[in-house]
């Protein structure tokens, strides 16, 4: 960054060549050239462009700030978050459903994902306007920022509501058990979008098939809790383990 230009870093024999970030957007041609102990040895400063304003996040990084205008225009590189004060309905969030379909959720209505693009992926909203599917989309980077939103819903955001976190119980041999209303699951395998199917303890004693399906987040994303047995009694010993009884 330099005043409060930001630039993109290219190699060359000579030590290293900085193109400015809307370069290709802009058609922006300043750049910065350093040599390899990064001392600025050429600068051509004279952008298209106004800087950009950036909000810096806890962890040290910087997200791109614009204005709401510019989302509903379809300008590229809108942040979703973190964002300043008084910009929540701009924020994205990815959330799991119990079927295992991640969704991203975008102002309360939710969108699954599409097809992949050059400068991100596609998703289309999930909802229906009377007969026919909602033709609303969101392209999101791959670090999940918006670079365009196109349409009006006519239909009601869905209502969501979060499930219980998983609750996990160590037994007295070590062993980790998912603990739900008394019931305990023992892990069965992994499936192939990251989440773990657990099956009932007693699967084979009392040939129980009850199992959960838990998300990467742990979070419950399926559920059979049709139990053939009664649930078990379990005390705590001091070092935090339990023991069946």
């Amino acid at each position: 960054m330099l005043k409060g230009h930001t630039y993109c870093k290219t190699t060359t024999r000579y030590g290293e060549r900085w193109t400015c970030s809307k370069r290709v957007s802009r058609k922006c041609k300043a750049h910065v050239i350093c040599d390899q102990d990064g001392i600025i040895l050429k600068v051509n400063d004279d952008h298209t462009h106004d800087p950009s304003k950036y909000h810096q996040n806890r962890d040290g990084t910087y997200s791109r700030v614009v204005s709401r205008s510019a989302i509903t225009t379809g300008s590229l590189y809108a942040p979703c978050r973190p964002l300043p004060k008084g910009s929540k309905d701009l924020i994205i969030t990815f959330i799991a459903t119990r079927t295992g379909r991640n969704l991203a959720m975008h102002k309360g209505y939710t969108f699954g994902k599409q097809y992949s693009m050059k400068l991100g992926a596609r998703w289309r909203c999930t909802g229906r306007d009377e007969c026919t599917r909602c033709s609303c989309y969101l392209v999101l980077n791959d670090q999940g920022n918006i670079l365009r939103e196109a349409g009006v819903h006519q239909h009601k955001p869905p209502y969501y509501c979060r499930d219980s976190k998983v609750k996990m119980i160590r037994t007295s041999n070590g062993k980790h058990l998912v603990l739900l209303n008394g019931y305990t699951y023992c892990k069965h395998y992994t499936l192939k979008f990251g989440a773990r199917r657990w099956q009932c303890s007693m699967h084979a004693s009392k040939n129980c098939y009850a199992h959960v399906i838990v998300n990467q987040y742990g979070y419950f994303i399926r559920r059979n809790e049709r139990h053939t047995h009664p649930p078990s009694r379990f005390f705590r010993n001091s070092d935090g383990s339990y023991l069946r009884m």
